[in-house]
């Protein structure tokens, strides 16, 4: 089993407006019952240039065990997040193990989906950047009001590619006043070009709502096939994509993300010793 470097998580929680959160590997996680409440949240979010970015992020398993070594960009904007959504079962039974029992898992794709079929929410401009062009096909067939990019192969190391990128598109996004702004190209990537986009983004323009939510177009759309709900309530969630990509996710789930229970032993100690 690998492990993970020990990031030396804080346990003091940030004091964050609306909803409720509990703090958790170093993160202040949203403890809602119901992604409705989270979206809501987000819908009648005013940008008030505070410390805070207005960035939902949905931390995975693996994503809590690669934090400590990915790159400083990419973990300032989980840092300073406004939301962060426990998007995996097993966060949530570790809450519980460390006395900082969680709600319920709030999926992203879920909430991906949530904001693009439910009529109800009050739904603004959408800018979308997508891994691939086939998925912005999609994207512009079901919603034509959207603006979909394509992000090219970008390289998490290569900070002056994803500079480059976003420097290309970052007019035509600010002029699109968007509400939202989803970034789906998967970790650390996503962050990675959130960074660089609230970096450019003009002082005197209110910054939208982004969200870095990885595969879940893929999954609104049919392009990877999720879980049965039954096994998202179990925890198996990961061993049903597992079976679909076994090659590439064998070192994930085998070799890099046991070093949760580390983690999880770490953080237990120190609230132990508190």
């Amino acid at each position: 089993m690998s492990t993970a470097p020990d990031p030396g998580f804080a346990l003091a929680s940030r004091e964050l407006p609306g909803l409720a959160r509990r703090r958790l590997f170093g993160h202040d996680f949203v403890d809602e019952a119901d992604l409705r409440s989270v979206a809501l949240d987000l819908l009648t979010y005013v940008d008030d240039r505070s410390t805070d970015l207005p960035v939902v992020v949905t931390p995975n398993v693996d994503h809590v065990v690669q934090f400590a070594t990915a790159p400083a960009k990419a973990r300032a904007v989980v840092d300073a997040a406004r939301w962060c959504l426990p998007d995996g079962q097993p966060i949530v039974w570790a809450s519980r193990i460390l006395g900082q029992p969680l709600a319920t898992r709030l999926a992203g794709s879920s909430l991906v989906e949530l904001l693009f079929t439910d009529r109800s929410l009050a739904v603004g401009a959408t800018v979308v950047v997508a891994s691939d062009e086939a998925l912005a096909t999609e994207l512009r067939r079901s919603r034509p009001e959207i603006l979909a990019i394509v992000a090219p192969l970008l390289d998490a190391d290569d900070g002056k590619a994803i500079g480059r990128f976003v420097d290309t598109h970052i007019t035509q996004i600010v002029e699109r006043r968007p509400q939202l702004l989803f970034v789906a190209i998967g970790f650390p990537k996503d962050l990675l070009v959130i960074d660089a986009i609230l970096e450019r983004w003009p002082a005197e323009r209110d910054r939208p709502v982004v969200l870095a939510v990885g595969a879940s177009f893929e999954m609104l759309f049919g392009f990877r096939t999720r879980a049965p709900e039954w096994m998202q309530r179990i925890g198996m969630e990961w061993f049903y994509r597992f079976l679909q990509e076994p090659s590439r996710l064998f070192v994930r789930y085998f070799v890099r993300d046991p070093a949760f229970v580390i983690l999880v032993a770490r953080e237990w100690s120190r609230r132990r010793r508190r």
